[in-house]
């Protein structure tokens, strides 16, 4: 018999004075996450005063606004509504439209992993873990179909669903300082993509050579809430193949100071709006404190 999945009726609560968190279940399944993923994009179809954007998470979504602008708005409009009542209003009328509303297609994106060795130091350990051998583990994982939930912790870091139960491993016990950029790693009962070389404590068992952010490319994240993922194993010459001309790019960008598109952006004000290095800012915190 199935274990019951858990579901309530959207709750909606302010987080701080610019967001709005509508929550569907306390924990995560496939019939919250669309319900997420549909009401995000309902909002990603209109232009809703006062909405700057919203941020995904396993069964939550964080609706974030600006906050001048929509007392702005309210004082033009002679409301006598709070900003969060605003705000929630929009929210409930999305949510009473966005059960008929139709989403984004997914997507089926192919990603390149070389498996083991330096680049995956903990795929012995996930073998023993789990009680096969290291190609056993690779296998499975390699074999799996993905589903992409949301970006978190750092921009366009990937968690996905749909990791085999045989590959459940629990997070390591001590977390690196620095894990390098495109690692894959198991954490629990997920896997995830690593976008940046930042500190981690997921068990790494191998590493793509594909860039999952880049502020050069619109939009930024190669992945979006929804997209099928798989993995396609490659060696070690492939892996290095693909990523040595890659390596020059990156070098010249962060050696060069902020790509051209976001220094234009940085110079201009754009009708009040954030420079982008604060917008990028902006989104890393909130990116964290949606995985807390």
């Amino acid at each position: 018999m199935k274990p019951e999945i858990e579901v309530c009726e959207p709750e909606i609560y302010p987080l701080g004075e610019t967001a709005v968190i509508v929550r569907f279940a306390r924990s995560m399944n496939d019939e919250a996450h669309d319900k997420v993923k549909a009401l995000d994009d309902y909002f990603k179809g209109r232009d809703a005063v006062g909405i700057v954007e919203c941020v995904a998470s396993f069964a939550s979504l964080a609706v974030v606004y600006d906050l001048a602008a929509t007392q702005n708005h309210l004082m033009q409009t002679k409301s006598s509504l709070t900003p969060f009542d605003y705000i929630a209003g929009l929210i409930k009328r999305g949510l009473e439209n966005s059960a008929s509303f139709e989403m984004e297609a997914s997507r089926e994106i192919v990603i390149p992993v070389c498996y083991g060795g330096e680049h995956g130091q903990d795929l012995e350990a996930v073998a023993r873990h789990c009680r096969m051998s290291p190609d056993e583990v690779v296998k499975l994982h390699a074999g799996g179909t993905y589903r992409m939930l949301f970006n978190g912790f750092a921009p366009g870091f990937a968690y996905l669903a749909g990791l085999d139960k045989r590959l459940t491993t629990p997070r390591r016990d001590a977390p690196r300082g620095r894990v390098p950029k495109g690692s894959i790693g198991i954490g629990n009962t997920q896997t995830g993509v690593y976008s940046f070389a930042t500190p981690g404590g997921w068990n790494l068992i191998g590493r793509t050579p594909r860039t999952l952010f880049d502020m050069m490319r619109t939009p930024p994240s190669l992945l979006r809430s929804g997209d099928t993922v798989r993995f396609q194993i490659v060696s070690h010459e492939e892996f290095e193949t693909y990523i040595r001309p890659n390596a020059k790019v990156e070098i010249r960008l962060f050696r060069g100071g902020l790509p051209p598109a976001v220094a234009r952006l940085n110079s201009a004000t754009d009708g009040g709006r954030k420079p982008a290095s604060k917008q990028v800012d902006d989104f890393c915190k909130r990116s964290i404190v949606m995985c807390l």
